[in-house]
């Protein structure tokens, strides 16, 4: 129950960030969804990988390669893109807690403040990941061995907002269904 609410605060913090951010100090709408991405791949989360696949299509990202990008296949992409990416995963693999030369690379790669927004966008979807995984593992009967009472009052608080993902979902599959025939 206190991580959830620890990644909640951590959410809030980045949205916060994220709207304060300059123009300079952002990368461009159809990296930010390969970063997401990135990110969505890592966590293997059903419900966000289609709500950013389609926005990574109506961003201008080839089907293939959001295909990649989920399947952390990313030997094809340029260097300053692989550096976000790779970074994205390795950021997911750690809760969050990156390595400092990892992060030390991506600074040198975009700048202090580029980095920033980043992981700022990685927090955001690494948070609804978390929330709609946590839903999903409830719905599909998954349950901790011990804590269940704790396990089941992080699922009530989560609902609400991962009923607003999933609502979502359901209506970008019609929309990559038609784009893919």
């Amino acid at each position: 129950m206190k991580a959830l609410f620890k990644q909640f605060a951590k959410a809030s913090r980045a949205t916060k960030t994220i709207k304060k951010t300059a123009d300079d100090d952002r990368v461009s709408d159809a990296f930010a969804e390969k970063i997401m991405l990135a990110v969505t791949g890592v966590n293997e989360c059903v419900n966000c990988s289609y709500r950013h696949t389609k926005s990574a299509l109506e961003q201008g990202v080839g089907v293939e390669e959001a295909v990649s990008i989920l399947k952390g296949e990313l030997d094809e992409f340029p260097e300053e893109e692989a550096v976000a990416l790779l970074y994205a995963q390795h950021w997911s693999d750690t809760g969050g807690e990156p390595d400092e030369n990892a992060r030390k690379r991506v600074v040198d790669c975009y700048g202090e403040q580029k980095t920033i927004y980043i992981e700022c966008m990685m927090q955001l979807v690494y948070t609804g990941n978390l929330i709609s995984n946590t839903v999903e593992a409830y719905r599909t009967r998954i349950r901790p061995q011990k804590g269940c009472f704790c396990f089941f009052l992080t699922v009530l608080l989560c609902m609400p907002i991962a009923f607003l993902i999933k609502s979502n979902t359901k209506s970008v599959q019609a929309v990559l269904k038609k784009k893919m025939n």
